[in-house]
C-alpha cells in the first residue's frame, strides 16, 4: 500500500513551500512567493461564499485589523499541524486534506505575520489585485504578478518612472519567450524534467530573448531557437512516476499548477 502525503509550509524566508512525499521520500517539492497557492487556488474555486470570505479577510489585514476581525471562527476549521526541520529550523507544516485547508491555513498564518509586524497585505496600484509582501522598513505599492505583457506591475512601475514605454517589438518577444517557459514549467510540475533542466533552460532562454530585444538576432531565429530547445534539456535524468494507479485530486493537481 503507497503512503502518499502533501505538506505545506511557510520558509523561514518568507516564501511558501509545497511538497509531495510517497513511502518517506520526497518526490516533488516546489517553492513559490508567499500566498501563491492561496490565490491560484481561489481563481480555480467554485464557492462565492468562501471567495467572499476570503476577499474580506484579505481586505481586514490590509486595514490593519486584528485577527479577531477576520471572523476565522465563522467556519468549523480542523486543520492538521505536524512540525519538522527545514534548513535548520523548526518549520510548522499543514497536511492539507483539500484546497480549503491552504485557503485557510495561509490566512491564519499571514494574520500571525501581520501582528508580528513582519507581513504586508495590500492592493497593487497597477492591477488592483491583493498581494503579500514582506515589510523592509518601507511599503511595496505595485505586485509581481506577471501581466499579458509579459512584465510584472513592479517592471511597469519603475519603466513608467524613468519614461521608458514598452514597445509592441518588446511585448511580442516577452509573449514568445513566455509562451515556451510556461510549457517546460508544466513539464516540470508533470515531473518530466529536473529544476536544474528548468533553471539551466530559463536562463539560456533569458539570454536568447534579451539579444533578440538588443537586436542581435531576429524574432524568426529567436521562435526557432525556443522550437528547436524545447526538448533538447542540458542532460537527461530518471524521473520517478506516481505510482501506478494513483490520481491526484483537484485540489492536489491544483497545488501543483505554477502562479504566474
Amino acid at each position: 500500500m503507497n503512503n502518499h502525503q502533501y505538506l505545506f509550509y511557510f520558509t523561514k524566508d518568507y516564501q511558501e513551500c509545497y511538497e509531495e512525499w510517497e513511502n518517506g521520500k520526497l518526490i516533488h517539492s516546489k517553492v513559490t512567493a508567499l500566498g501563491t497557492a492561496m490565490f491560484e487556488l481561489l481563481s480555480f474555486c467554485q464557492s462565492d461564499e468562501l471567495i467572499s470570505y476570503a476577499l474580506q479577510a484579505l481586505s481586514a489585514l490590509s486595514k490593519n485589523e486584528t485577527a479577531e476581525l477576520l471572523g476565522l471562527n465563522k467556519y468549523e476549521m480542523s486543520l492538521s499541524v505536524t512540525y519538522g526541520i527545514r534548513n535548520g529550523y523548526l518549520a510548522e507544516m499543514l497536511r492539507p486534506k483539500d484546497a480549503t485547508d491552504i485557503i485557510f491555513y495561509t490566512l491564519c498564518r499571514a494574520s500571525l505575520l501581520k501582528q508580528s509586524k513582519n507581513l504586508c497585505v495590500s492592493v497593487c496600484r497597477r492591477c488592483g489585485q491583493y498581494f503579500f509582501s514582506v515589510k523592509y522598513g518601507r511599503s511595496v505599492k505595485y505586485c509581481n504578478h506577471v501581466n499579458e505583457t509579459g512584465y510584472t506591475c513592479k517592471q511597469e512601475a519603475e519603466m513608467a518612472a524613468f519614461g521608458k514605454t514598452i514597445t509592441e517589438k518588446e511585448k511580442k518577444i516577452r509573449k514568445l519567450y513566455l509562451r515556451a517557459y510556461h510549457a517546460q514549467r508544466r513539464r516540470w510540475d508533470k515531473a518530466e524534467i529536473t529544476k536544474e533542466q528548468l533553471d539551466i533552460w530559463s536562463a539560456n532562454g533569458r539570454m536568447q530573448r534579451d539579444c533578440c530585444q538588443r537586436g542581435e538576432i531576429c524574432e524568426q531565429a529567436f521562435a526557432e531557437w525556443l522550437e528547436n530547445s524545447k526538448d533538447c534539456l542540458p542532460f537527461s535524468v530518471s524521473i520517478k512516476s506516481s505510482p501506478k494507479g494513483h490520481k491526484k485530486s483537484t485540489a492536489e493537481a491544483m497545488l501543483l499548477k505554477p502562479y504566474y
